[in-house]
Parts: structure tokens; sequence; C-alpha cells
């Protein structure tokens, strides 16, 4: 710039311009110099990945405590993936091709294990069976069965350490903003509501925990993975003269919500928030469902779930499947007897990885703070929509204990206060200790199970909780 080279064009008796032109000069750089000593001093807006890590070194750590700098940086890490076979190809040559590579069958490894468990001796993380009675005031009793175990309490404590370190005054009565002593900020507000909302503590509601049978491995399901510690990838799969691919990839903890549905022959099966559609292809797979109803809000989201079928599935063999563009919360009539709830929610890996579609970000507090309330809404919406004697699983990508046991806890109070819908939470243990050669689970769950990223076992997060339909009036 002319203004940095005045000494220099003195120095060289070079001829300057008019000393009021000079002096205007000098004085805008006075100016920028002053700007740009500003610009340094105020602090960078942190980029929502950044957002997303601090977040979540404030409400996991005190949840999952010394095993979270594992989690954190396996987070961080790619993750692990699998290949989910194609049937409609030649399934031996991929089969033998993934093989040699190092990947075995991680369904075949339980399927046996699983037969064998009965369901009456499972071991539990905790003995909380209990009854629950309907009064006429819409007051839930409850009678225990059995004692609780003697550290259920430090479990109770371990989600409650956080509110007491960031408990905060919420009034709700007028006085008690009069007279006014601080006026909040909207970024303070946030806040607020983002401790609230991000933290979860068991209420004392009465919770049937039944213990059934171990769910079967369809047979005709495939799912290939690396060993533990082999982080290899797979190859891009190949297609066929018709354009069908070889194996989808998908993260491994992915397959859990498809067998907690147990699915048998005949079953009519909702999957209410179903794009992109890689649970809805391992449905397919199996062979088994009558019919599946894929629902999703987004426009763009369901055309992305369209493709992905499109690539998998032969066109004369999609008549079973429907694709309907709906919100959720809509579907409330018991048509089906298997119901997935996949929400939407924090996606751990992605938010802390990509810019792209952040919830994080600035300008999206609110949508992110909404989410608790949307998946309470949609489970909800997944236990009307389901049979008596069927079956609801909820899932989700993320660690959040609020958007997993504290959306599964918030719909079964609001179904049992506001529905004569009797609705009982099943043990899923067993599938915990089948699978637990490829995944981590989580010892501390109370209503579903979390597969906890690992460096060793990159896969997750998942939470998958499964809920049975025991009765419900005509």
């Amino acid at each position: 710039m002319p203004f940095l080279k005045l000494s220099y064009l003195r120095s060289k008796k070079i001829p300057l311009f008019s000393k009021r032109f000079e002096s205007f000069i000098r004085q805008q750089y006075r100016n920028f110099s002053k700007k740009q000593r500003r610009w340094s001093q105020t602090p960078r807006e942190l980029s929502g990945t950044d957002k997303a890590l601090e977040h979540f070194d404030l409400f996991y750590k005190p949840v999952y405590g010394e095993v979270w700098p594992s989690i954190r940086i396996s987070l961080l890490t790619t993750q692990k993936y699998c290949a989910l076979i194609n049937n409609f190809r030649d399934v031996e040559g991929v089969v033998d091709r993934l093989t040699q590579l190092g990947a075995r069958d991680i369904l075949r490894d339980v399927s046996d294990a699983l037969k064998n468990q009965p369901g009456d001796k499972v071991d539990n993380n905790f003995n909380f069976t209990r009854e629950v009675k309907k009064n006429p005031s819409n007051e839930v009793e409850e009678k225990d069965d059995d004692a609780e175990d003697e550290d259920s309490e430090d479990k109770l404590t371990e989600g409650e350490e956080l509110m007491t370190l960031l408990r905060y005054e919420k009034n709700t009565s007028l006085d008690n903003f009069i007279p006014v002593k601080r006026v909040y900020t909207e970024k303070e507000l946030n806040e607020q509501e983002d401790i609230e909302r991000s933290t979860y503590q068991p209420t004392g509601i009465p919770v049937n925990v039944i213990h059934e049978g171990p769910v079967q491995i369809p047979k005709d399901l495939r799912v290939y993975a690396y060993e533990k510690g082999d982080t290899g990838e797979f190859p891009s799969p190949n297609s066929n003269m018709d354009g069908k691919l070889e194996y989808f990839l998908m993260d491994g903890a992915s397959i859990l919500p498809v067998i907690a549905l147990d699915l048998q022959p005949s079953d009519n099966v909702l999957d209410l928030c179903s794009a992109p559609g890689g649970k809805a292809l391992a449905m397919k797979q199996t062979n088994l469902p009558e019919s599946i109803y894929c629902n999703d809000l987004s426009g763009s989201r369901l055309k992305r779930l369209q493709k992905v079928l499109r690539s998998y599935i032969p066109d004369n063999m999609t008549d079973d499947i429907t694709l309907k563009q709906q919100d959720g919360r809509q579907l409330k009539t018991p048509h089906f007897n298997k119901v997935l709830v996949d929400v939407p929610c924090n996606t751990d890996r992605h938010v802390l990885l990509e810019e792209d579609n952040n919830l994080f970000k600035s300008g999206r507090t609110g949508e992110r703070l909404q989410l608790p309330t949307v998946q309470r809404d949609l489970l909800v919406a997944g236990i009307l929509s389901c049979v008596q004697g069927g079956s609801v699983v909820y899932s989700t990508c993320t660690l959040s204990a609020a958007q997993n046991e504290g959306v599964v806890q918030s719909a079964l109070q609001y179904i049992w206060q506001e529905t004569d819908i009797n609705v009982a939470v099943v043990d899923l243990n067993h599938m915990a200790k089948s699978f637990s050669k490829t995944f981590r689970f989580w010892r501390h769950s109370r209503l579903g199970q979390v597969v906890l990223p690992t460096l060793s076992c990159n896969f997750g997060p998942m939470y998958i909780a499964k809920l049975r339909i025991l009765e419900r009036p005509t």
C-alpha cells in the first residue's frame, strides 16, 4: 500500500503526493490500525464443531465419568463401518471376497448364543420391576415387586451430578419477578434452557420392566465387520448389470435396532423416521415383514431413502414398501405390530466433525433445544401407532442421556397419564451380552442399551430401548 512506503519514497527522493493527500493517507492508515487492533481483541466466533465439543465435555463427562476420555477421542476419530450384504446379488461371491479381506459375519457369531439364552435367567443391571396402576385423578401409583439393587442409589446420582453443579432457579410465580433484580440476555436464557434440556434425572416414575426370551437373528441377514482393533476400510461396493450394489456400508451399531424389533413373517412394520434408509434396507434384507411403511418429514431425505432402495432392491420386489412424506407425530392409528422410532438427534459424530448442517452452529440453538420435545412426541406417536402385543423400538445416535432415557421416561409418563395404554420396557441385557464381542455397551443404562465408541471397536454411539404394548383399549 502507498502509505506503507512513504519513508522509502523520501529516501529515493521520489516526488510524493501533495501534503494534503499525504495527510489523508496517514489518517486512513491510523484508522485501519485501530480497527485491526480491535478485531484482534474480539473473541473469535466458535465453529459448530467447537461448540459441540464444549457441550459434550460439559454434559457428557459427568454422566460417563472415567470412560469419557476414551469415548471423546473415539468420537473425533473415523468411525468403523460394517457391510450389510445385499441378498438380491451374488451373495456367496461377495461373502468370499469380504472373508478374504478379514471381515466376519457378526450376526452369525451371536445367533447360537442368543438361542441358548433362556429369557428368565437374564442378569439385570438393576431390579426395577414395578406394576403400574392408575387412579381416577390420573396420578400414578407404584408397587414394588422386588427390592432395588444396593448400588441403585449410586447409579441415580451419576445423572444428578451435573444438575448439582449447574443448578439454577426457575421462577414460575409472577410475584417472584417483582422487583426485577436482573435482566437476562437472550444468550443467558438459552444457556439456562440448554442446561435444563441437556440434563436427565430419573423422576421415580414406576416402570414395568419385562424379561422376554432372546430375539432371533434373521437367517437371511448378513452383516460383515472387521475384528476389534482392525481399522481397515471396506472397498467401495461393485454394481451388477442392473446397477444393484453388493453391500451397503453403515455404522455397525445401526443394525441393533433392527435386531431388537425381532421381525417375524407377516409383520407390518412402521419406520417412523426412515431416511436416509439404512435400517429400512436392513429390514427388507431379512425377507420377513409383510409390509414396510417408510415415513419421513423431509422431502430431500425421502429422496435419499428412495435412492438407497433403488440401488439395492430390484424394482419388481418393492411392492411391499410404501414411502410417505408426513410429520411422524401425526401417525397415531394402531395399524402396525412393529414400530421403529429412529429419531433426529444431536448426531454426535457429525456435529463434531462437520460444519455442514451442524445443529450447534449459531442460529440453530432453538432447533436443537426443541429436540427432546420432538423426540418425545415421535415416540408417543409410535406407541399410539402400535397394536396390542406389538413392539416399539426407540433409537438415537447420540450419548445424550436427556435424548435417550430422558425421552423414554417422558413418553412413558405421558402415555400412562393421558391414555389407557399399558406399556412395559423390555429388558435388552441379553442383546448386550450376546453382542459384547463386537460392541462395547455402557453398564449403567436403566431403560435401554447404549453402544459406546472405543478406539478398538469404533462403532456408535447408538441408543436402543424396546417397549411392549401389553394392553390397549379397543
